[in-house]
């Protein structure tokens, strides 16, 4: 059996305080809770309230032009 494994890219989470996490892959929004939820470095499920986070920018390259900054539609 093959087992094919992508890498998932990392993503930096800024918060409104300067603090930067990184996740495994791009952090989903759960509109419900009005959180992001990600997988940390170390695999745990973690979240964070949308209004904490400035910018969610892909890991590899802070400054891509391709990384989002997320704000809820209202």
């Amino acid at each position: 059996m093959l087992l094919f494994v992508g890498c998932a890219r990392n993503y930096n989470i800024i918060t409104t305080s300067g603090r930067v996490m990184t996740s495994q892959g791009k952090p989903k929004y759960d509109r419900e809770n009005s959180v992001f939820v990600f997988k940390d470095v170390h695999g745990e499920e973690r979240s964070i309230p949308a209004g904490s986070v400035r910018q969610i920018a892909p890991g590899s390259d802070k400054s891509d032009p391709t990384g989002f900054n997320p704000k809820p539609s209202r």
